[in-house]
């Protein structure tokens, strides 16, 4: 059985999100040097992470409107590997938007396992919400060129992601913190 790292961080909501990007990509570089990262037993959210690289685009949080135009912009580089659909409205009317990665978006097919991933369950926890949306450019990315993993996984798995299960206590936080 290998051996696995764990690494456990808080982030304040205030922090821009390339910071956080920065500081983890650094600590898994230096876990990297203690053992390899095959040794480490990496899920490939980890991947996202170590190979995040800051740019004005992930700069900062994504309020809402931003976060529904990048999961558009995502699935219109994937149209045929991805899927856009909502699961219902906040209470402020906000749409709970999911973006499906999968060979057969928008189908179920017996056997091939539905996984659902979910992130901002409270609206101050950005973190969650930030990195799904960057496993979605991820998977995106990676399917685009033809990474073995990635095309395996998603011929083997759908994958459902909700970036912003409460987009409300999001947008309240994002607005409090930078008195927007």
């Amino acid at each position: 059985m290998p051996n696995y790292l764990t690494l456990s961080f808080s982030v304040p909501f205030s922090h821009p999100s390339f910071l956080l990007c920065h500081n983890v990509c650094a600590a898994f570089h230096i876990a990297s040097r203690v053992t390899s990262m095959h040794e480490i037993g990496c899920f490939f959210v980890i991947s996202v992470i170590y190979h995040c690289i800051a740019t004005d685009e992930w700069a900062q949080y994504h309020d809402q409107q931003a976060l529904e135009s990048k999961l558009e912009e995502i699935h219109k580089k994937c149209p045929n590997n991805t899927r856009l659909y909502s699961i219902g409205q906040s209470v402020e009317g906000r749409d709970l938007v999911v973006i499906e990665f999968s060979t057969t978006p928008g189908e179920h097919r017996a056997l091939k396992p539905e996984m659902k991933y979910v992130g901002n369950m409270h609206g101050n926890e950005a973190l969650g919400r930030e990195l799904l949306l960057r496993l979605a450019a991820y998977l995106c990315d990676q399917w685009n060129s033809k990474d073995k993993e990635i095309v395996d996984l998603l011929n083997r798995t759908n994958i459902h992601l909700l970036p912003s299960m409460n987009p409300d206590g999001f947008e309240l936080a994002y607005r409090t913190v930078f008195n927007f």
